[in-house]
């Protein structure tokens, strides 16, 4: 069976928040660790991909193609017991490349 662009979409999580601010209060207050992953961020209307992670637990990098602009959620060590209580996130920034091996979503 092939699934659908539809069906792949629904298979991924997608968060929605108005800024940069809001989605660092999510992080280091609700997010808890082994939740869903957070695939796509929407922040100020702008859709975000997950691009990459590190697997020391210290950064994710998210890119929107359409716009050319990403941040960084960086945190101690999102594995240990504090999760993402001390994430910090970056502002928007222009990265001017992407990778080619993701399908980036916009």
């Amino acid at each position: 069976m092939r699934k659908t662009k539809k069906s792949l979409l629904e298979s991924y999580s997608f968060f929605h928040f108005d800024d940069v601010k809001e989605f660092e209060t999510f992080l280091q207050n609700e997010y808890e660790k082994g939740d869903e992953k957070i695939d796509y961020v929407d922040i100020g209307g702008i859709l975000y991909t997950m691009e990459e992670y590190d697997m020391s637990g210290k950064t994710i990098s998210y890119y929107n193609k359409r716009t050319g602009l990403g941040f960084t959620v960086e945190t101690q060590d999102r594995y240990s017991l504090l999760g993402f209580s001390d994430a910090e996130v970056c502002e928007p920034y222009e990265v001017g490349c992407w990778r080619n091996d993701i399908s980036y979503i916009d």
